[in-house]
């Protein structure tokens, strides 16, 4: 088609300042706005208006934080597969005072001692509980009613102990005997025993037994490899990503901090106190316990004194099946870098809200994560000890004293201080 065909059968629409047929309904609306336009200038009146169709505005582009050194793209919103198999519980706020480490750590030791029987080479046999289908190690722990819906990773399930009161409900994973899942559970111990009972840390779960079942044949039929490892854990009472779906929570400034801190201070005690990196680190892998406890929560590294005010949840840090040993793994920025994310509004991180944070909190965060990457830009092989106590000055560079201090408050909550490194 010539040029001289196109100016007859086509006009440009100057909402969009794109050609459009002539003969068209938008280019019969330009053609009569066009002769308007020329009918109001002969009489002296003004043109009209065009009417441009209005349309809800773009999300915001993430900062271009890292167009010039920081060449490391924001991390995209993770797809959680194994979303349905995370130990929760819904007990009322009421409990919460279960959940205060010293509780805690009562209550691992009770639960271990009535499980003491349970043998490591235990397998589970099918059991019916009213209408749900369960199982059970020799009546010792009895897998009552299911958790959620089966994912590939495993199936929790709700569980009571033998002669112990229905305040005692535990949670059992039921997986597949994989090398993944074995060291998974592994961690799970190491962390139970030297990291939660001796008081060096509240952010993990604890886990109070595992079998792996070696006995191929079930109900006469060959046994599920899927019911081969059973671990048995601590609730939680739910996960980062539901936290931060509330948008009351993400406009609650200090609130937002206090829990990006906490899962920092996570990152950092497995890194450092765990020799390992985890990484996996989505929203869906920081679980929360209910927390009723005021004050502020003493923390060490090395010989920094750290103290953070104690908020409605704790953070834990879960799900290990991708931890690698920190020697083996170099990246030990990603495991920081990437949870960052949950707390940026939509455009620029995780978030469901264009205006949730507010947005200096939101700005704050966006330059925290933009430091993190640039930290690690500028040496790809900073080791973990290197690496926390430049987020740790970033955090307090950006975070009210209220919230996060160097400086000892009053009504300091635990006598020995949580270990970070």
């Amino acid at each position: 088609m010539s040029d001289t065909t196109l100016k007859r059968t086509c006009v440009i629409n100057p909402a969009t300042d794109r050609a459009v047929k002539a003969d068209g309904k938008i280019g019969q609306r330009v053609i009569e706005r066009r002769r308007a336009q020329k009918e109001a200038k002969a009489k002296g009146k003004p043109a009209p208006k065009p009417k441009v169709k209005t349309e809800t505005p773009p999300p915001p582009k993430p900062a271009d934080d890292f167009k010039t050194a920081h060449e490391i793209p924001p991390a995209p919103v993770p797809v959680i597969l194994d979303k349905e198999d995370t130990p929760f519980t819904t007990e009322p706020t009421s409990a919460t005072n279960k959940y205060t480490l010293k509780n805690r750590i009562k209550f691992i030791k009770k639960v271990k001692e009535l499980i003491k029987d349970i043998n490591e080479n235990d397998c589970v046999e099918p059991k019916t509980f009213g209408k749900e289908k369960g199982y059970t190690i020799r009546d010792i722990i009895n897998l009552e009613k299911k958790i959620g819906t089966e994912s590939a990773y495993g199936v929790i399930y709700k569980t009571t102990i033998k002669g112990a009161p229905k305040s005692y409900a535990i949670a059992s994973k039921l997986m597949a005997n994989s090398a993944g899942n074995m060291k998974e559970v592994s961690l799970m111990n190491d962390i139970t025993d030297n990291i939660l009972l001796t008081e060096m840390s509240k952010h993990f779960l604890a886990s109070y037994d595992n079998a792996v079942c070696l006995d191929d044949k079930m109900d006469g039929k060959k046994r599920p490899n899927k019911l081969k490892l059973l671990a048995i854990n601590e609730l939680a009472h739910g996960d980062l990503k539901g936290l931060v779906a509330q948008k009351t929570i993400l406009k609650n400034d200090d609130l937002v901090f206090n829990l990006m801190i906490q899962v920092v201070f996570s990152v950092a005690t497995f890194h450092n106190l765990m020799r390992h990196t985890h990484n996996d680190c989505h929203y869906g892998n920081f679980l929360y316990q209910k927390n009723n406890e005021s004050g502020w929560y003493h923390y060490q590294f090395k010989d920094k004194n750290i103290y953070l005010k104690a908020c409605d949840y704790n953070i834990a840090i879960y799900d290990y099946g991708l931890a690698k040993s920190i020697m083996e793994s170099k990246d030990i920025m990603s495991d920081y870098y990437r949870p960052i994310h949950a707390f940026l509004a939509k455009g620029d991180g995780w978030g469901d809200y264009y205006d949730a944070p507010k947005k200096a909190t939101n700005a704050s965060i966006k330059e925290i994560k933009s430091q993190i990457a640039k930290e690690y830009l500028n040496k790809p092989d900073i080791t973990a000890m290197e690496m926390f106590p430049k987020i740790l000055d970033m955090l307090t560079s950006k975070t009210k004293n209220t919230i996060l201090t160097l400086q000892k408050p009053a009504n300091v909550i635990n006598d020995t201080p949580f270990i970070l490194g």
